[in-house]
């Protein structure tokens, strides 16, 4: 006997451009929400998978029966002493509850119900249905169930998502699933891209849309696309004997961004490798999304590397057009740096008396003042030899980026930028060391600062943030720790038992 037919279902929703940062979940909750919804319908399948770009998701199903499986339907009656009575007859009790379900007393059975004890039930099987009519309540109910941190309402149904749907492609095999989402009805019609823009497709059924699309310049699945996007990148490496710098956070953003990766290289002038390499990074990786290059020994070379959408005609343009952006945005950070390092440390520190830290602890000089006191008492206590100078000297310096036009604009370079600043101002390597990395460590495995002086800074700023949260009652709880106050206490700790200081906090 042959078995039955199983094959592949698809839904593909098109929408207008989305933050690449809402496609993971948005692939998580339609892969969860398909799998309950299918439970519900008694509909198996051999697999479920989900795919997101930023122009689409797509919910992939694999070895789907042409019918869900049959269905039992358990209806209860009255208690099962009603049955029959002393004469063993059926009771009108039992008769009624019979005829109600169209069936017969002699049908009935007996079962116990959690706090009513033994009644009669009648069970029904429903039979299976067409797949395709199941998918057709399935598919609009995974997408009704989406959620995302914005919404949008922008036709008369007020249907909210992320951003206005386009399109929807709903397939069971070779038939064309038949719903409607946001005033839009689903087909069998997709988009995809080529040289001379975006062009409609036909999809003939679930089994073949993906290679569809990928004759169309798309690569669906993320697997694919990420593979297909390192490969680019180490062969561009490998022929420019340099390091494309394939930094897995920047590689995870650019693969939602982009339906078919082609990598897009290019150089820049070597004067703006005078900018400090935190800041460097920063404008390619943070603001363009391109990868920086590195020789063997990790020095940062004038070179980037951008990502298109597409197929690679006009090349030479693109490259043209991401070098003029990035040189763009180089020339505003030569311009903030330059105006920073013409003002005077002290300056720097003196405006944070602008800055409100917390409204019952006073502004960040308050804070600034707090860290140097407890800086100077932990050197003086800590059971390590340390030199107090530079305990000291950094201590008055910790926060003074922060009122930098630099770290206005950028302000991940905090801490990092106080570096630069504590060196043009004449402070020593050490104790600007010290600044530069007063916030360290930035997790649970990342590095310490690199000096017991710079440390003893870090500490006393975590100890201080801690002592002055726990104060106010802004105390950590289940999941939510919005000050960071288990990272603060987590590596004070480490600072602690690492540097092997010996210290009685009661005192």
């Amino acid at each position: 006997m042959l078995k039955p037919l199983k094959r592949d279902a698809l839904l593909e929703v098109r929408i207008e451009n989305i933050p690449a940062r809402f496609v993971i979940s948005a692939e998580e909750q339609l892969k969860k929400y398909a799998a309950e919804l299918l439970a519900e319908a008694n509909l198996p399948c051999e697999g479920i998978e989900a795919y997101g770009t930023y122009k689409r998701l797509v919910l992939h199903l694999t070895g789907v029966p042409a019918k869900t499986e049959e269905k039992a339907q358990k209806s209860y009656g009255p208690a099962a002493r009603l049955l029959k009575d002393e004469k063993g007859n059926y009771t009108p009790q039992a008769a009624g509850f019979a005829r109600s379900r169209g069936t017969t007393p002699d049908k009935l059975g007996v079962e116990t119900v959690p706090n009513k004890g033994e009644v009669l039930v009648f069970e029904t099987r429903l039979p299976g249905r067409p797949s395709a009519k199941a998918l057709a309540e399935i598919f609009p109910q995974a997408i009704a169930r989406l959620q995302f941190p914005k919404n949008m309402v922008w036709e008369k149904t007020r249907f909210r998502f992320a951003r206005p749907i386009r399109s929807l492609l709903a397939l069971y095999g070779d038939k064309p699933v038949a719903f409607s989402v946001a005033g839009i009805k689903s087909g069998r019609l997709t988009v995809g891209l080529s040289a001379k823009g975006s062009r409609q497709l036909k999809v003939a059924s679930a089994e073949k849309y993906f290679k569809v699309l990928e004759h169309a310049n798309v690569i669906v699945k993320d697997g694919e696309r990420l593979e297909m996007l390192r490969r680019e990148l180490a062969a561009l490496s490998k022929r420019m004997k340099l390091q494309v710098e394939a930094d897995p956070e920047l590689l995870s953003e650019n693969l939602y961004l982009i339906e078919y990766p082609v990598c897009v290289m290019g150089g820049y002038s070597q004067d703006f490798l005078k900018l400090p390499h935190e800041l460097v990074h920063l404008v390619m990786k943070k603001q363009l999304k391109f990868f920086t290059v590195a020789d063997a020994k990790g020095g940062l070379q004038p070179y980037f590397v951008g990502i298109r959408d597409g197929v690679s005609k006009g090349q030479r343009n693109v490259e043209e057009g991401f070098r003029n952006v990035l040189e763009a945005r180089f020339r505003d950070a030569i311009f903030f740096y330059t105006r920073d390092l013409a003002i005077p440390l002290n300056d720097f520190r003196d405006k944070l008396k602008t800055i409100t830290f917390q409204a019952k602890l006073g502004t960040m000089a308050d804070k600034t003042a707090r860290v140097e006191k407890l800086a100077a008492w932990l050197a003086a206590n800590c059971g390590a030899s340390v030199n107090k100078e530079e305990v000291a000297a950094a201590a008055i310096h910790v926060y003074s980026d922060l009122t930098s036009n630099l770290v206005k604009e950028f302000t991940e370079l905090q801490g990092i930028m106080g570096y630069y600043y504590a060196r043009n101002s004449g402070m020593s390597e050490k104790a600007s060391r010290a600044v530069g990395e007063f916030y360290w460590p930035m997790s649970a495995k990342s590095p310490l600062p690199s000096s017991k002086e710079g440390a003893l800074v870090s500490l006393a700023g975590k100890l201080d943030t801690l002592a002055s949260d726990f104060s106010l009652g802004a105390i950590p709880s289940g999941s939510e720790d919005p000050h960071g106050l288990r990272r603060a206490a987590l590596g004070a700790v480490r600072i602690i038992l690492e540097n092997g200081f010996s210290l009685n906090l009661r005192a």
